[in-house]
């Protein structure tokens, strides 16, 4: 798929994970508003002494405003085949 004139692998959430295993982050074309997409976030060990607990990775994700949460995918987005590996508005060159 080409958008913009660049190329543009499509994928599953099942390669999704693979590339926020790899560092990479990800998107969804029907994202509309530039600027969004998931990353996995590091874990961090416990830290009895301040009292901080230890923190399991996860996936993040990053909205066009900035604002940065946790992400819970729908089953929609599960099942979609419209993601790819970038930012949303800024597609990677990958096929």
């Amino acid at each position: 798929m080409s958008r913009s004139g660049r190329a543009v692998e499509l994928m599953s959430f099942g390669a999704v994970l693979r590339a926020l295993r790899s560092g990479q982050r990800c998107a969804r074309l029907s994202w509309t508003l530039p600027g969004k997409y998931i990353v996995l976030v590091g874990g961090a060990d416990a830290d009895p002494a301040a009292g901080l607990p230890r923190i399991d990775p996860f996936i993040g994700f990053l909205e066009a405003d900035g604002t940065f949460a946790p992400y819970a995918p729908s089953s929609r987005a599960l099942l979609a085949r419209d993601w790819y590996v970038g930012v949303s508005g800024q597609y990677a060159d990958r096929a």
